[in-house]
């Protein structure tokens, strides 16, 4: 009956995801805590001079997180819509997002990832852009410019750069090889402008050891406790669930829906490339992970011919998510 009523695109929508984001970030907001972020991580060009200044105010940091993962909810439910890659209006993949993102609640503040991920949305959208348009350069170099300024706020999302390549190669027409160059064009753009004003100030070597910090530094969270691997778990288990329902209607999709899922898999291959390799890459690669992962588990809840086990597993799903919440 909820993942019915979930399923709908309905106006209530505009209402119940707002009102989620409070309900599910409201002990963060009455007892807000400060993150406890590695040598570093809070130290990023771009995050030092916005969400750091919250530090000191854990319930801004709250309250201000808590908008940037509702507004991240209606964009993954607007790109959904825009492209319809879902062939359904639904609000069901924004609800799945911010369930996720908000389960654990040391991440109920404005973490880097959080406002990154703003920018990783855009880098979609330029990207989804470029189907079947005559003139691609624009919107290549923007992926490349957002997904560079996303870096400046969480350095790990310089692991999804290559997919502005990918998109070169799935989703446009022609062989222009300079369009090789525009992404390294785009992505270079947004740290020249950094580092010049680090010289400008004499604080290059600051900025060469932030970058070196985020690379070698090891992230030590609740990556290995059992709330984690559990949620990580279901969490999987109903992304597999959700490329099954894909793949079992690939051949009556649109070739641009196709493509568009392509990219969200080359999407997870370069995150969980990030996990296994960056010391300094923890929780937080959950709310990244979440963006593609929400359209694979919604596309199963939706297209689900049985009605029993969705139901039941939406419920396990919502289970979890509060059992997490408790623990801690």
């Amino acid at each position: 009956m909820v993942l019915r009523f979930l399923k709908t695109n309905q106006i209530v929508h505009l209402v119940l995801i707002p009102l989620a984001g409070i309900l599910l970030w409201l002990p963060g907001l009455i007892h807000p805590k400060t993150f406890n972020f590695f040598t570093g991580e809070a130290a990023m060009p771009l995050y030092r001079i916005t969400g750091a200044y919250l530090i000191k105010f854990p319930f801004l940091s709250a309250f201000a997180g808590l908008i940037v993962a509702v507004l991240s909810a209606f964009l993954i439910n607007q790109i959904s819509t825009r492209f319809q890659f879902l062939r359904s209006r639904s609000g069901l993949p924004g609800i799945i997002y911010l369930l996720t993102v908000s389960a654990f609640p040391s991440m109920h503040t404005l973490h880097p990832v959080h406002m990154a991920s703003l920018f990783v949305f855009l880098a979609l959208i330029s990207i989804f852009d470029t189907y079947h348009h005559s003139n691609t350069i624009p919107d290549t170099f923007n992926a490349a410019f957002f997904l560079s300024v996303g870096s400046l706020f969480y350095f790990p999302t310089i692991f999804l750069f290559p997919i502005t390549w990918i998109s070169i190669a799935v989703l446009q027409k022609g062989d222009n090889w300079r369009l090789l160059f525009i992404p390294l064009v785009g992505f270079a753009v947004p740290w020249f402008i950094a580092g010049s004003v680090y010289y400008l100030n004499d604080m290059l070597p600051q900025l060469f050891s932030v970058v070196q910090e985020n690379i070698h530094t090891a992230n030590i969270n609740i990556i290995n406790t059992l709330s984690f691997q559990i949620l990580s778990g279901l969490f999987i288990f109903l992304a597999v669930l959700g490329s099954s329902s894909i793949l079992s209607r690939y051949d009556v999709k649109k070739i641009s829906s196709r493509k568009y899922f392509i990219i969200f898999y080359w999407m997870v291959a370069f995150l969980v490339v990030s996990i296994l390799f960056s010391r300094s890459v923890g929780i937080e690669a959950i709310i990244l992970l979440a963006i593609p992962f929400s359209y694979f588990i919604a596309h199963f809840f939706i297209f689900a011919k049985n009605r029993f086990w969705p139901e039941l597993l939406f419920y396990l799903f919502l289970g979890t998510i509060a059992t997490v919440m408790i623990i801690g």
